[in-house]
């Protein structure tokens, strides 16, 4: 049987009503710890997914941007092309007409200088090629840059921040203390 409580005189309950109050209190400790486990997941994974959906739209304007550079660049050299094969062409038809006047030693000469002229053609085309291979291979790499740091970034997006992992921890911690202060009442 208990005793009275000498200040008061009352009796303290059996044992099995105690533990009642410290059993729903236990449980909403551990309630209110999950909620707020859920909710900092939440909130982290509400985060990542907006910053995920913003580099995805970095990502597809460097794309369309790097499209519309390449197409740009192809209808550059196409234009080029086509203008150095018109003017091969016309160069061409010209030294024919002229070889056609020639004799002798005059055509010797001018062979030279239509050699001459098509080597500078060829040199003139060979750079162009260079020059467009040389910009291709630069947005390329551009591109394989950004890719790479998007994948890094994409692996780095469900990785807790060192304060969200402290408070997390802070969280576990402290329940524990409550729970062992209330076992010890």
């Amino acid at each position: 049987m208990p005793l009275a409580n000498i200040h008061t005189g009352q009796t303290p309950p059996p044992r099995n009503q105690a533990a009642a109050p410290k059993q729903g209190f236990t449980e909403i400790v551990e309630q209110s710890q999950t909620a707020l486990e859920n909710t900092m997941l939440k909130q982290t994974l509400t985060e990542y997914l907006e910053q995920f959906r913003i580099l995805k739209e970095q990502q597809n304007t460097f794309l369309r941007q790097a499209e519309g550079r390449y197409q740009q660049d192809k209808k550059m050299l196409e234009m080029m092309l086509n203008a150095m094969l018109l003017s091969n062409k016309s160069l061409t038809d010209s030294i024919e007409r002229e070889c056609a006047k020639l004799s002798g030693s005059l055509l010797l000469s001018a062979t030279k200088s239509v050699t001459t002229g098509l080597d500078r053609n060829i040199a003139a085309f060979d750079k162009a090629i260079k020059t467009i291979e040389s910009k291709e291979t630069a947005a390329v790499k551009r591109m394989g840059n950004h890719l790479k740091n998007f994948d890094e970034y994409a692996r780095k997006l469900f990785v807790f921040d060192s304060i969200k992992h402290y408070l997390f921890w802070a969280g576990c911690i402290s329940n524990v203390v409550v729970l062992i202060l209330l076992l010890m009442r």
